[in-house]
């Protein structure tokens, strides 16, 4: 799915069909945490050592730790509220059961809902980044808290999306990689940058899954990317 953020405008293809969600989930992890700081639940370098990590090479440890924070001891509950989120924000086909990596866990979402598995949509994960975007979820402190923990990734994990573009645009992006057999790689961002004194941006979605290897969707998702591009520079 791609969104025009300024005008509103999106076009997708199979935009509301899940796809699994690997770490991509995150993003709506990282909201919980902003509302937990804003709320004085804790502050950021409480928990600095956890969100460089997580967000940044994207381990799975740190982030059921997390989870666990957000839901005061209780990971359950900390699925229960990032559902609440994905909701809140829009999310009609997405839906997190489980810690990202720990699909044995489970917190009663198979009797419930009949899913066991971490499911996102472009659509969804779109609605919700245009929402950040517009400042409608958080406050201005805390959006930007949220846009600085999407720019930890590593160069590697950068280079899909980040890659085709030059370097004065921004990029607030989360990724999100299953290795075989699955083969996944997912990458959902917000694209900012300036031209004739106006702020622009837009923002990509893309859940993709490689015949062979994950880096297959790796490079599909760095050829949209380049197409979206080319696309919101031209005059």
């Amino acid at each position: 799915t791609v969104t025009n953020l300024r005008t509103g405008e999106s076009l997708s293809i199979n935009g509301d069909r899940p796809h699994l969600a690997a770490c991509t989930i995150k993003i709506y992890l990282m909201i919980a945490i902003a509302e937990d700081i804003a709320a004085g639940h804790y502050t950021p370098a409480d928990i600095e050592h956890l969100i460089l990590p997580a967000m940044g090479p994207s381990p799975t440890p740190e982030a059921r730790e997390l989870i666990r924070i957000i839901g005061t001891d209780d990971i359950g509950a900390g699925i229960h509220r990032m559902n609440e989120i994905i909701w809140r924000l829009g999310g009609t086909g997405s839906i997190i059961t489980h810690p990202p990596a720990y699909p044995w866990e489970e917190y009663g979402y198979a009797a419930s809902h009949g899913i066991a598995e971490n499911l996102l949509t472009t659509n969804d994960l779109n609605r919700a980044l245009g929402k950040i975007y517009r400042g409608e979820v958080l406050s201005p402190e805390m959006t930007g808290y949220v846009l600085w923990s999407l720019t930890l990734a590593t160069e590697f994990l950068h280079g899909s999306f980040m890659g085709p573009v030059p370097d004065h645009v921004a990029v607030y992006h989360k990724i999100g990689v299953l290795y075989q057999p699955l083969n996944v790689w997912n990458d959902a961002g917000i694209f900012v940058f300036e031209r004739d004194g106006q702020e622009h941006a837009y923002a990509i979605s893309y859940l993709g899954t490689g015949k062979d290897d994950y880096r297959e969707a790796y490079w599909h998702g760095y050829e949209l990317s380049r197409i979206v591009w080319e696309a919101f520079s031209a005059p």
